[in-house]
Parts: structure tokens; C-alpha cells; sequence
């Protein structure tokens, strides 16, 4: 299980070098001090489903800010199609970082996202990270400065 404290220091620290202002959820439990943070700037924009958030993030972007999106694992496959047909098309460049429930979920339908969500954000080349490892920031940094769209890693409190 992973600690929702142990996350949000290095998720903050990474999302702040890389100057991502603008943080645009679904939310999620397990993440509500990195949501705080970025409210207390009025920098935290609300989605009510993945694919919209990934929009808003594009007009962002458009518009010359710098967003991140985050999400969990059981709606990744709802921004595919926009990512694909909007983001990536027009080469409008942000992270997405996609928190996992994990396969040790009590919940069936969550172990299942969780194995079949991880297997295409694998073929899509995301980057599997695990806030609470010490490379984790800088594996994100590399992982941004190289163009990669998706990251996935473990929702503090989940498995």
C-alpha cells in the first residue's frame, strides 16, 4: 500500500521543476493534499471525465500555460481517443499521469482496469513510476524533457 504522504512531496516537487502551473483532475481519492496545493494558487481545474480533462489541458497549452493531468487508471481509457485525436495530433505537449488502483484492489472490477489499463499504457510508452522510489522525480524529469505523454504509477492508498 502506498502512503498518500510519501507521494505528494515528490508528485509536487517534480510538477513544480518541470513548471507544470496548472493541475487538471478527476478526482480521486488519495490525492487531496496535491489538489489543496495547487487550490491554493486557484490553479486546480476540476474534469468531470478524463477526455474533457485532457481538452481542457489542450486549450491550456494552446494558450501558452503549462498543465499536467491526473487520473485513475479506470478512466485512461476514456482520453485515449481524445489524446490520440486531439493532443497528440496537433502535438500539444503535457503529461498525464495516470494513478493505478493496482491489481491488489479489493475491489474485482479495479484488479482488472488495473492489469488491462496498465497493458495499454505500456504499448502506448508510458512511464511506470512509483512516487516513493528516491529516482522518482528524476525519472519523471527525463521522462517529460524526452516527450513522454503517459505516466502510470501506483494511487497512494490503493492494493
Amino acid at each position: 500500500m502506498t502512503d498518500a504522504s510519501a507521494v505528494t512531496t515528490p508528485l509536487l516537487t517534480a510538477f513544480r521543476a518541470h513548471d507544470l502551473r496548472w493541475l487538471v483532475a478527476v478526482p480521486s481519492n488519495g490525492l487531496q493534499a496535491v489538489y489543496d496545493a495547487y487550490e491554493e494558487t486557484g490553479r486546480c481545474i476540476f474534469a468531470t471525465r478524463e477526455e474533457e480533462g485532457v481538452a481542457i489541458a489542450c486549450g491550456l497549452r494552446i494558450g501558452g500555460q503549462r498543465p499536467v493531468v491526473v487520473m485513475q487508471q479506470t478512466g485512461a481509457g476514456n482520453a485515449v481517443n481524445v489524446v490520440l485525436s486531439l493532443a497528440d495530433a496537433y502535438e500539444i505537449d503535457f503529461p498525464v499521469v495516470v494513478f493505478d488502483r493496482t491489481v491488489a484492489d479489493v475491489n474485482l472490477v479495479q484488479r482488472v482496469s488495473s492489469r488491462g489499463t496498465a497493458r495499454a499504457l505500456r504499448a502506448l510508452g508510458c512511464v511506470d513510476l512509483d512516487w516513493t522510489a528516491p529516482d522518482a522525480v528524476p525519472r519523471f524529469g527525463d521522462g517529460v524533457r524526452a516527450g513522454r505523454r503517459w505516466f502510470l504509477s501506483p494511487l497512494p492508498g490503493s492494493g
